[in-house]
Parts: structure tokens; sequence; C-alpha cells
């Protein structure tokens, strides 16, 4: 037979059918107490993960606990696996959030110098194969609390499918092994044929394997121990012996006939792998929060392991109480070209062990779009927070400014909080909107009460829908509004900045010292109670001008009070059902009913149907081209009651229209900086097509709002239902269609339609970016937050929006997926071109620089404070620039990150942790489109002139 390692475990959610507190409370302190004290007694050994829980545990604990707890992770009988926040979500999270969760439980770079590596191949001046993470390590929650403790592998069994940027972020953080779980009974069965289910994971740009993470395959359907002894549910759920009530004497007398059941188990198992080393994991949820649970399941394998030892004639086997990492470190013993290599995902993931028929866990990618626009806007407060106060630590240590340190000081443990706040969002039960609904408002409430997210001065925060609302700014006649806004971008940005003011006050906007803004004034649209009708406020107007920022600076702007509205500034408004006597103080013109309508710029004219309201045509004008077919629909999917829910996404039939059966009240608002088209569908959805007439990058494309109230479409009786938008184009795809999306904003990802297993089975996670293309054209679309999609015919791209199910679908939950309010989604739309047509089918696949220009611009919007002159001095210079120039068009400024003092996490220390991401940039599409900033070409080697210089 040869080697069983058995080790015991339990998994931990932070929020799932509870809240995090009540889960501790009830549950995981017992766990942890109880694992303390059998971890003294000989050979047992205990695997933990979640750091958030032992953060709690150790915050109340006592020193001997505490001791007691290192003491055993020094002679290896507990093991930290993983070491991040939570068990991280691998589809809908974003890269730099699953960083930060990581980053707060441990972090050991491999490489701790800025320092960039050339990249594999170069073509035309661009990177085509490589993508590199390079950073400065600090302290964390591990180093401090447990000492120099080396996390060597990773435990991820839960998420409901598994990415390949996951393997990537480990091996960065010094881990060579892992373990996963849930993916595609189709793959199970695959690797188990074949003897594959260890396997070395490599990523795609990664050609020399240098990133490669030994994977092990849990090979059956879940990770209880009914399931993870063998192949047989009945015989394996004999040997939870958890609830033996401590009396092992009757195994005694059973011993010869039960080790040969295990061991038969165990053989069958070893025969799906390439090597005779087995693993056998005692765990499930929230296991052993009794002390009898683990001292019965203890006694009793000890027994079973001595009974087996004792009889190696009989049994040829060697068993032991052991760690994660003891399996792997005897895999590794056998022949390495065994393993195979593998590139790629395991989306979508599916199972058969419920119905006995595929179910298809791709619903969760656009559950509660709420809980994912949040956290994404959250992560970007936060990412512009940590980078702002590192620079104000720098700069006030520079000057010597104590109060100003004294008061840097005083916020850090709120910037620590929030750390934890964004990471424990990125739990694979709460991002992924699959909690119960008490426990998710838990979480939502913690987020709106972050500090971070206050930094947008000019907006509250609105706990009723948790979305950020604009307050309007008053500018008083002998006071100028100064708006200070924030690129926290390494490279120049142009953005249209909105503000709303009192529609009594006219306003122009300057720099600060009084050089002229292109702005414009536009309405600002009220609804009736019962949301059916649509009237101009006569209480508030919109202010939206340029912000031309250069690259990580803050700059101001001034609101000035004018007496007379400057000419030409006040937007034109079009409209099928607004009247003469509705303007509200601005020039309103009627549309031709029936008619195609269309709004330009300098490069684009976007055409619609003038009774729908949906798009028809796209335009490029520089390209004197032919009318490129664009349509868009928003439609729905009636779905499988029961089928369909939390996790899962069955359609029943469909899809229906939603638009297409609709006479839309449109409204066209034309002004000097951009074209917007909204179109209102009855009470229960608006979609706004814009177009902007400053900014460089942001013209080539059209910037799509949605907003969508289920609730709202009584019409449509959705019980049971997908909301979602379709874009059908001429591109040619392929049949069946080819189509690429993001991991976690990360990398692409090929996908090929497979017509067999159901729109369900096609729908992928889409993080920030979907694209289809031919040889010659593309068609981008970008987005704010995360959503299943796909390419369900040739020409075709369809985004979910939102989600209805009454029941449950069985996968535990409980509950329905119950009303959450309106949600909000931003798209870019982004047509591109070739210079020539694509010929090589097996490179890389990756984004246009504009592309990736757009998609930050999403992620990462200026962060705006609104300075009241009246009350606070005003700032003595116009600008401040962080960076003495532009770093390269294609390297990040990530993040960075102001380290804690060794001896107290809640404290400042004194170094910085600095985060680059080199990105990988498709280089055939529209390469003179952005700003002036050049492309590293792989020239940088590490301590060259990227470092940072605070420059005032």
């Amino acid at each position: 037979m040869g080697d069983v390692i058995v080790l015991m475990w339990s998994h931990l959610d932070p929020g799932w059918l509870d809240t995090a507190d009540g889960y501790y409370n009830n549950k995981v302190k017992y766990i942890i107490e109880n694992a303390i004290f059998h971890l003294q007694k000989p050979n047992f050994t205990f695997m933990f993960t979640e750091i958030e829980y032992l953060d709690m545990y150790w915050q109340k604990a006592h020193e001997t606990k505490k001791q007691a707890i290192r003491d055993a992770l020094a002679k290896g009988s507990l093991e930290i696996s993983t070491g991040g926040w939570i068990m991280t979500d691998e589809a809908v999270s974003h890269y730099y959030s699953m960083l930060v969760q990581l980053i707060e439980g441990k972090w050991d770079p491999v490489s701790v110098q800025i320092g960039l590596a050339i990249p594999s191949s170069n073509e035309g001046g661009c990177l085509t194969g490589t993508i590199l993470l390079s950073l400065f390590s600090g302290h964390k929650w591990i180093e401090h609390n447990l000492g120099k403790v080396k996390v060597k592998s990773s435990w991820s069994v839960d998420p409901f499918g598994h990415g390949s940027v996951m393997p990537y972020l480990l091996k960065g953080s010094g881990i060579e092994n892992m373990a996963i779980q849930r993916i595609h009974f189709a793959w199970k069965e695959f690797f188990a044929t074949h003897q594959l289910g260890d396997f070395f994971w490599q990523q795609a740009w990664d050609f020399k394997g240098k990133q490669n993470v030994l994977c092990h395959n849990l090979p059956f359907d879940i990770y209880d121990i009914s399931h993870t002894c063998g192949p047989h549910f009945e015989t394996c759920k004999q040997f939870d012996l958890s609830n033996t009530r401590g009396d092992v004497t009757y195994m005694k007398a059973k011993l010869p006939e039960m080790a040969a059941k295990l061991v038969g188990e165990y053989q069958r198992m070893s025969s799906l792998f390439p090597h005779n080393v087995v693993i056998a994991f005692l765990g499930e949820d929230f296991k052993y929060d009794m002390d009898e649970q683990m001292s019965n399941q203890y006694q009793g394998y000890r027994v079973l392991v001595d009974y087996i030892n004792s009889n190696k004639e009989t049994y040829n086997t060697n068993i032991r109480f052991g760690t994660l990492s003891d399996y792997f470190n005897l895999v590794r013993k056998w022949d390495r070209s065994k393993f195979p290599t593998l590139q790629g995902d395991f989306h979508v993931y599916s199972d058969v062990f419920s119905w006995h028929r595929p179910a298809y866990w791709s619903g969760y990618y656009t559950t509660r779009p709420l809980v994912k626009s949040l956290d994404r806007f959250m992560a970007g407060e936060l990412r512009s927070a940590e980078i702002l106060y590192s620079y104000a630590v720098t700069r006030t240590s520079q000057t010597g400014q104590l109060k100003y340190q004294n008061r840097l000081e005083a916020l850090y443990p709120d910037l620590v909080k929030s750390r934890r706040t964004l990471s424990r969002f990125q739990h694979h039960d709460i991002i992924t909107g699959t909690s119960r609904q008490n426990a998710l408002l838990d979480q939502e409430n913690e987020v709106a009460a972050e500090p971070e997210v206050h930094l947008l001065k000019p907006y509250k925060w609105s706990y009723s829908d948790y979305w950020p609302v604009k307050i309007p700014v008053t500018v008083v006649p002998t006071h100028s509004k100064r708006v200070v806004v924030f690129n926290s971008l390494a490279q120049q940005r142009i953005e249209v900045i909105r503000l709303n003011i009192p529609a009594n006050q006219s306003v122009r906007v300057t720099t600060l010292d009084g050089q002229p803004v292109p702005y414009q004034i536009n309405p600002v649209w009220n609804r009736t109670s019962d949301r059916a009708n649509v009237f101009l406020s006569d209480l508030h107007v919109e202010v939206a001008f340029v912000a031309t920022l250069p690259p990580l600076s803050a700059v101001v702007y001034e609101l000035h009070r004018i007496e007379v509205e400057e000419p030409q500034k006040r937007a034109a408004i079009f409209s099928n059902f607004l009247h003469g006597s509705q303007n509200k103080g601005f020039v309103l013109e009627g549309i031709p009913k029936d008619k195609d309508i269309s709004i330009e710029n300098d490069f684009l004219i976007v055409t619609f149907n003038g009774t729908s309201g949906e798009m028809n045509h796209i335009q490029r004008k520089q390209r004197s081209e032919k009318k490129l077919i664009c349509q868009s629909h928003v439609l729905y999917y009636e779905t499988r009651m029961g089928e369909n829910g939390a996790y899962l996404f069955k359609v029943d039939a469909g899809p229906r229209t939603i638009t297409g059966s609709s006479r839309a009240k449109i409204v066209i608002v034309n002004g000097d900086v951009e074209t917007e088209l909204a179109a209102f569908y009855g009470e229960y959805l608006v979609l706004s097509y814009k177009l902007y007439h400053h900014g460089g990058p942001i013209q080539y494309g059209i910037q799509v709002e949605s907003i969508l109230e289920m609730e709202a479409m009584s019409t449509f009786k959705l019980h049971n239902a997908d909301v979602f938008m379709k874009f059908n184009t001429a591109v040619e795809n392929g049949n069946p269609p080819v189509f690429y999306t993001d991991g976690n904003g990360f990398n692409m990802q090929k996908r090929v339609l497979i017509d067999k297993i159901g729109v369900e089975g096609n729908y992928y996670p889409v993080t920030t970016a979907i694209f289809i293309e031919d040889a010659m054209e593309r068609m981008t679309i970008l987005t704010s937050h995360s959503h299943g999609a796909s390419s369900l015919q040739t020409g075709s791209i369809e985004i979910g929006l939102d989600r209805r199910a009454d029941v449950d679908d069985g996968r535990g939950l409980g509950e329905g997926i119950v009303h959450e309010g309106p949600s909000r989604t931003y798209f870019w739309l982004l047509p591109e071109s070739r210079d020539q047509e694509e010929t090589d089918v097996k490179k890389v696949p990756f984004l246009s620089l504009l592309a990736i220009y757009l998609s930050q611009g999403l992620n990462y919007p200026p962060v705006l404070s609104v300075i009241d002159s009246q009350r606070i001095a005003p700032p003595s210079k116009g600008h401040v620039n962080c960076l003495s120039r532009s770093f390269p068009c294609d390297i990040h400024l990530l993040g960075m990150r102001h380290d804690s003092h060794p001896s107290n996490l809640s404290t400042s220390g004194t170094s910085t942790m600095l985060m680059l991401h080199r990105l990988g940039y498709d280089c055939a599409l529209q390469m003179g489109l952005l700003p002036s900033c050049s492309i590293s070409n792989g020239a940088y080697k590490k301590h060259d002139s990227l470092s940072l210089t605070w420059s005032i």
C-alpha cells in the first residue's frame, strides 16, 4: 500500500449561515481551545487556516495558550495552511483584494527588491508573454504573533471553483504546495482515470515553469470525513469516530474488520495517483466545537493507527498522524516527471452528488451585485487611503512635523481595521453573495462604517442601498469651493469629475491659478414616489468638469459662484416625453418619434432605435469605415425553481426581452464635455450611454450605466429570473464561439462554448473584462464589478445584471435570493481594430493598453475632497506631485502599504511595502491612443528609477 497521513482539521467560515462573531462565540473559540489541549498529546496533529479567527482568539487568550500554539507550530504538530486572513473566493474577487487578505495574514515574498524581470519575448516593442509582481515585505500577523513560521502549503477546499491567479499569488508568498476541492465532476473523473490528481499548476505566460505550484486535488465529491477516506461514502462515514462517546472498547473486538475496510478505502484512493502516498482528512464545517468530538476522533484513530502499523505483513501500510506539508514532502520524493503540468483554471464548478445530474455553480458570479460593487468601491478607497497615508507619513517624517505625525499615528488603527474588513469581504461566502441575509447585512453595516469609505467628502454613505450618494456642494458668493482631486495611478489621467450644486446657483470651474477648465451643467433626474415618472430636479444640477491629473498627484480645482451663467455651459436636452414647461432652465427640444437617433464625439457615432432606446450601430470616424453592428438588449432567463439560487444557475426558458418590448422614455443631454443618451423603462430600468468630448483615451469608448430594480418589475412577474445585458456584433469569433474572460482582474483566459452543457455551463466569472475578436476586430467590455458572462452565439456578449430566486437551490443556504435594492453597473464598451490580421492563434491573450487604461479608471477612480475655505485653510499650491515622472504605461502601481510596528500591529511602523504589476498587453491594438507615457519593454532592472520620489 504505502504511506497514509491522517490529519484533523475544521472548516471555519467567517460568515455564512451566521455572522463571524456569532460563529466565533458559539463554535470557533471552543474548537481552538480543544485543539490547544489535544496538541499536548502524542502524535496529535491539527491544521488551521483562517487567521481572522486566530486573531479573534489571540486578543483575549492567556499567554500560556499563545505559547502552546507557538510550541505546537515549532514541533510540527500544528500547521498553519495558506496563512491568509480568510479562505478567499477565487472567481469574483479582484487580485488586489486577494493580495490584501493574504498579506494581512502572512506574506513571505520570494523577491524583496523593486525589480522587474525581462519578458520572455518581445515583439514590436510590446510585452507579449510575461506578467511579474515585485514587492517589499513587512511584518504581518503570523510573523508578529507566531514568530518565524514558514507557511509551506495552502488549503483551499470550499471556494466554488478554482482560479489560476491564486497559485501565482501563493507562489509569490513562498508557498510551494496547494490542495483544492471543488472542481467540475468531469475533471475529477479525468484525473482519477489518468492518475493526474497531483499536478504542477503553470501560468500560461510562464513558459519555463518558474511559478509552478504542486497541486493536490481531493479526488472525491466534498471535503467531509464521509468523502475523504475513499470512494465509498457508506464505508467512510463509519470512520467518523467523533460521536463514539469515548467508548473505543467496541473497536478492539472489530479491529481486524475495521482496519481492513479502512485500508481498503485507502488503497482505492491510492490507485488514483501515480504514487503510493495517501492523505485522509478528518474534518468538516465547524467540526470539534465539543471536546469529546476531538477526543473520540483522536483516540479512535490512534487505536486504528497502532493496530495497522503493528500488522504490516497484513496491511503493508505505514499510517500516522501528520500535516498537509508532510504529505507533499513524501509526494515530492517520487519521480517529478510523473506529475503532469496543467494551465488554465477550474471554472465552472459543477457537482452531481446532490441530484445525480449536473448542477452548475455559475449563479454566484452575479448574485447580489450590490455586494460585489460595494467590495470594489471599498477596495479602491482603501488603496487610495494606503497610498495617501504612506505619502503623508513619509512627508511629515522628512519635514519633522510632529503634530501631523501624531495625528497620522492615531489614524493607523483605522487603516488596519479597514484592511481586515476588506479581507473578510473576500471570503467565499461573502463577496459571492452566498451568505444568509442577516450575515450579509452585518458585513455591509461594518463596511459602511469603515473610515476609508468617507474619503469621498462630496458623498454620503447611504445605509439603505449601500451606495455613495452625492451631497450637494453649496458655493457662497464670497468664498469659492475648492475640490482636491487625487489620482492614485502612476500615469497621467484625464477624467470627468461630477458634483451636485443647488439649482439656483451658477458657477464656473478653474484651476487654483485661475486657468479655465472645460465643464458643463447637467440636469439631475428625479422620479415620483412610485418611480413611474421622470422629471428634472428643481433643487439640484450637476457640474461635470474635465480634470487633467498628473501621475500620483493631487490637483486643486475651484468652483466660483457667479451671478450670470457662462454661455453654452448648460447642456441642451432632447427628449421624447418632456415638455417645454418642464425645462427647469435648460434648453429643451423634442426627438422625432420612431426614428433612429444618434450621439457622437470626434471619434465615434453611436446610433439607437428611437422607440426602444436600444443601441444599433457604432461608427469610428477616423477609420472611414462602415457602421459596426453593435445592438444592445436587456433580457431575462426564466430559471428553474429549486435548481437556481444563490449558488446555482439553471435556465428554464428564455431569453425574453425587456427593452425590446418597451417604448422607452429617452433623453439626450448634450454639452461641451459629454453627450449622454438615457433610456427609462418604466420604474424598473435605466440605461445610459455616454460619449466624452475631452479626455483623450476616454473618447474612444462608450460608457454604459445600468440601474436595475428587479422588485419593481411586476409587469414581467419575475419570481425566478436572471436579467442580463446582451450585445450583438458582427465580430466573427467562431462557431462554436470563442471568447476571453479575465481571471480576478489579473490575466485573460480563453473560453470555448460547449453547447451540450447549456447556458449555465457556459457562464464564466468576469471580474473586470470580457472580449470577443476575429482576425481584424475586437469588442471589449470592461466592468466596474464582478458578473457572470458568456458568448452564446457568434458575435455576442452577454453579462448578468441581477438575479432573483424565491427558494433555496439545495446547497445549504436555506433561503433564496431576497430583495436587495437597485443594482448599478458601469461598463466600458470598446470597439478596437488591428493594424494587421491576427495569425498567431497560440498567443497568450491580453487586453490592449487602451482597455487597461479604461479599466483602471473604473477600478481606481479619482478621490475627491471638498474644502470649505470658510472653515479650513485653503491649499497654498494648485497641485502636489508624488512622482518625479510617470511610470511606463505597462507598470501599474498596484498599491502601497505602510507597515505596522514589529511590536504592535495597530501601530505605525517605519517601512512601506510597494506593490508593482508589470502588465501584459496586446501590442497589435490601437497603440497610439494613450497620453504620453513610455513602455518599459523589459528594460527596468532592480533599483532603477522606478523608485518613488516624493516630490512636493
